[in-house]
């Protein structure tokens, strides 16, 4: 087994994706459906400079319009906009990441539409990637055998990743380099909710006693 070090000072950058088109939900901006009177999107942005993440990259894409003017109320945010959105969430993975500023040792990468994303998962997630175990560069959180999000990659993975073709996926990267990658267990559902179709919506006004609209 690995041995894991704790490592300090190192600097984090989260990568939203906001493009896609909410096909399920009925062809609405997930990211912008109200959670206790506040879009989603804006409850992730306060959740990540709360944690202390305020290197900020949205991707957008479809609705970008509606997306953008949103996001105009935090000026310190990094817009980027997918032109071609009907590629896939990966090609906005792939945008967002190539076009990030700076250079953050680590970047963070979570779905616009996860709902129960607070300070408190943001803090447990880089808590646990900067103790992971020697060797690994990427991790993701592991929910009873669920795969979730957000997923975290260092500098060195993410710039290998875009040294690959285009058709390869980030997914498929990380699946395909595994010696390299930490499964984080977690007992966390935060983790593995996001809003997919109206039930879910309904689901998440009866956990969390908060009023659910668009």
């Amino acid at each position: 087994m690995n041995a894991s070090r704790p490592e300090t000072n190192k600097t984090i950058a989260a990568l939203i994706l906001a493009a896609g088109q909410g096909t399920r939900m009925g062809l609405v901006p997930k990211c912008l459906i109200h959670l206790d009177h506040q879009p989603i999107i804006l409850r992730q942005i306060d959740a990540f400079k709360l944690a202390g993440i305020n290197d900020i990259t949205i991707v957008t894409g479809f609705y970008h319009e509606q997306i953008e003017t949103v996001l105009s109320v935090e000026p310190t945010l990094h817009i980027v906009r997918n032109i071609a959105p009907e590629q896939g969430q990966q090609s906005s993975v792939r945008l967002g990441l190539a076009r990030m500023r700076d250079d953050p040792d680590v970047v963070l990468i979570a779905l616009a539409d996860q709902p129960l994303i607070n300070e408190q998962d943001l803090q447990e997630l880089v808590c646990a990637y900067l103790c992971r175990p020697v060797s690994t560069e990427i991790m993701y959180p592991v929910v009873d055998g669920q795969r979730g999000n957000p997923v975290l990659m260092s500098a060195a993975s993410v710039k290998e990743f875009l040294r690959n073709e285009n058709e390869v996926t980030c997914r498929k990267y990380i699946d395909t380099h595994a010696s390299h990658v930490y499964k984080y267990s977690t007992q966390n559902d935060h983790f593995v909710a996001d809003l997919d179709t109206q039930d879910d919506l309904k689901t998440l006004a009866e956990r969390t006693g908060l009023s659910v609209k668009f």
